[in-house]
């Protein structure tokens, strides 16, 4: 790491201090694992909670990682239940949906906090992050979620490295949104499918994809890898072929791949832009 990077960490540990004892909402991905692994060191175990919200828009193995990294670096931490799905704000299915959906999670962590004298509650979210529409972050506004990384201008790239130099196991996680991500909005949010959408992303990555998002367009699932992964994709010999039966034994009828390559978001244009006033 160069200068610029250590003073952007130094400057993250000055404001977790500053917080003194935080709840943090933890998905255990590379950026929250990075956030707890640096509360736990500066602060202390005894100021840090991690709280993980389950819920059937992520697949279950997600849970059993973040716990079981949660155990090895020795923090505190719990699950917390969704209840997401029996929200009408949310099931609507509008390019609002991630507003309600981190509207729940933060009311929750906000009465966890409240009830057990956590002063701050504190997310994961990096500079790159900052970068592309995320009504979720709206939604942390609202609740007074303080964004630690982010304030410290520290982007992917950097949480990778220290994270390597930590130990972490987490340094080298794949990107992973929730999985409501791969469909259209406005259509009908079904279970069977985020499930038939996670099968087919888990048979990418056993190909060996390094980032992999299967976007299901009913009949059609619409594959995004990233750009250099793209020739692979559509015309390595034999893989092609595998790619296609792969997936239409999950019941797509139609297999593509998007010459655009992988990018976040890129359900957004499907639907109208969200409301200004929330996102």
């Amino acid at each position: 790491m160069n200068k610029r990077d250590l003073e952007k960490i130094e400057t993250l540990r000055r404001r977790l201090k500053k917080y003194r004892k935080v709840l943090i909402a933890y998905s255990g991905g590379a950026d929250s694992t990075f956030l707890l692994k640096e509360a736990l060191e500066t602060i202390g175990r005894e100021n840090v909670l991690a709280v993980t919200r389950r819920s059937a828009l992520l697949p279950t193995r997600e849970f059993e990682e973040a716990a079981g990294t949660a155990r090895a670096l020795g923090a505190d931490h719990r699950f917390t239940e969704s209840r997401i799905l029996r929200n009408k704000d949310f099931t609507r299915n509008t390019p609002e949906r991630c507003y309600y959906c981190k509207k729940e999670l933060f009311s929750k962590l906000s009465k966890i906090a409240c009830a057990e004298g956590y002063f701050h509650i504190l997310d994961g979210t990096n500079c790159d992050d900052a970068k592309d529409i995320r009504c979720g972050n709206v939604a942390a506004k609202e609740r007074g979620v303080k964004q630690p990384l982010l304030s410290a201008r520290i982007d992917k790239r950097l949480v990778r490295e220290a994270s390597r130099k930590m130990g972490l196991v987490t340094w080298g996680k794949r990107s992973f949104s929730c999985l409501i991500s791969r469909l259209p909005y406005y259509c009908k949010i079904d279970l069977k499918e985020l499930d038939r959408i996670d099968k087919a992303e888990l048979f990418l990555y056993n190909k060996g994809f390094k980032v992999a998002r299967v976007r299901s367009h009913g009949s059609l699932a619409r594959i995004e890898v990233k750009y250099d992964e793209i020739k692979r994709a559509a015309a390595g010999k034999g893989l092609r072929q595998s790619i296609a039966a792969g997936l239409k034994s999950l019941g797509y009828a139609f297999v593509t791949v998007d010459l655009e390559g992988y990018r976040p978001g890129s359900m957004d244009k499907t639907g109208r832009k969200p409301r200004r006033r929330r996102c």
